[in-house]
């Protein structure tokens, strides 16, 4: 499958398969990566979702934390440009709720 990237979720699914195995984090990770390529998960990242599954939480979806970019709908944005098209950027990211790099 030239090309192919596999994608966050699949990679959790992954994990999940290797935790419901017994594998450990460290053997979960070298598997993944013997055939996905090198260097594809890290060991510290298996460890974590582990932890996770080990606390009874099997949710694979991305979920928000700091740092992640914010989604901007671009039709609230458009909006308020459409009211106020001299408005800053500064202003647009306090009226929408969104960082100013994502405005």
């Amino acid at each position: 499958m030239t090309g192919y990237e596999i994608t966050s979720f699949e990679f959790r699914v992954l994990l999940r398969h290797y935790w419901r195995k017994n594998l450990n984090a460290k053997a979960a990770a070298k598997a993944i990566c013997d055939v996905e390529g090198e260097g594809t998960v890290a060991s510290r990242t298996t460890q974590k979702w582990f932890k996770h599954f080990n606390e009874g939480d099997f949710d694979l979806e991305d979920r928000p934390h700091s740092g992640r970019p914010t989604v901007l709908d671009e039709g609230d944005l458009q909006t308020a440009l459409d009211v106020e098209p001299s408005s800053s950027t500064r202003e647009l990211t306090e009226e929408l709720g969104v960082a100013n790099k994502t405005v």
